[in-house]
């Protein structure tokens, strides 16, 4: 891991010149107690928590939610990874302005600020991270923010369910050690984004189902012969999410600020 974070997540001397450089020394989360326990003695999710890929616009009724937090690989060889977190100093507008921020000028050490050691390269569509101890190449592809409907989320029930925005799309990943001929893996994740209590911050409910893809407006699962999901990929996933929103909610109020003040 300490040749993995020296080659590729490291700030270069180039990025250690830009002005939000600062922010990549920031203390490492503290994550909430559930999520914590999670990782260290293992997802208790039932196969009855889970929200299947096909009925995703169950997320947006509470009452259906059995389970916020956890992971599990199902028997069919796909996976489900669910997480909650609370930005309570987040606002809505805080968060827009950073989606757009972080993909132009530099947008590596942008990306690498937001999680340290974590998130090492970041382009357009196309991003590498540190999950699970190997290092993922990540391709996006259709946004759900873009094409609510797609995903089979109503944009009347997310209006009536108080959903400030669904955010994520669909993507294909791949361990940059693995073989030529190894298929990389689909998923789909969604990250809805409500109001906080609070009335100042947000709230964000991310879901991911790994080995489901959309094509021609259905979502299908997509897996290669003998491919399936490993529990320790979802583990993995499930530890890089919870880590990747403790510290965009640390980073992003005086980010935000200064960013905003600095090229007013």
């Amino acid at each position: 891991m300490e040749q993995l974070y020296e080659k590729y997540a490291a700030l270069s001397p180039e990025e250690q010149k830009q002005p939000y450089a600062k922010y990549y020394n920031r203390p490492f989360p503290v994550l909430p107690k559930e999520q914590q326990d999670i990782l260290d003695y293992g997802s208790k999710m039932k196969e009855s928590d889970v929200i299947l890929a096909d009925n995703i616009t169950d997320v947006l009724h509470p009452e259906r939610i059995t389970c916020e937090n956890g992971y599990i690989r199902l028997k069919d060889g796909t996976g489900y990874i669910a997480a909650y977190h609370e930005l309570p100093e987040v606002s809505f507008e805080m968060y827009q302005w950073w989606n757009e921020w972080r993909l132009q000028g530099d947008s590596t050490s942008r990306y690498k600020i937001w999680c340290p050691h974590k998130h090492l390269s970041c382009f357009f569509t196309y991003s590498s991270e540190e999950i699970g101890g190997k290092i993922e190449e990540i391709y996006f592809a259709v946004p759900v923010r873009d094409h609510p409907e797609e995903f089979g989320l109503s944009p009347d029930e997310m209006k009536k369910y108080g959903l400030l925005q669904a955010d994520g799309g669909t993507a294909l990943s791949k361990p940059r050690d693995a073989g030529e001929v190894d298929v990389p893996m689909s998923t789909i994740v969604v990250h809805f984004i409500y109001p906080h209590p609070n009335g100042r911050g947000i709230v964000m409910r991310s879901r991911f189902w790994k080995g489901y893809t959309l094509m021609g407006g259905r979502i299908i699962k997509m897996l290669a012969p003998g491919q399936s999901v490993r529990e320790e990929e979802l583990r993995g996933m499930f530890e890089h999410n919870c880590l990747e929103m403790e510290y965009l909610s640390s980073l992003l109020p005086d980010l935000y600020r200064e960013e905003k003040l600095r090229i007013s």
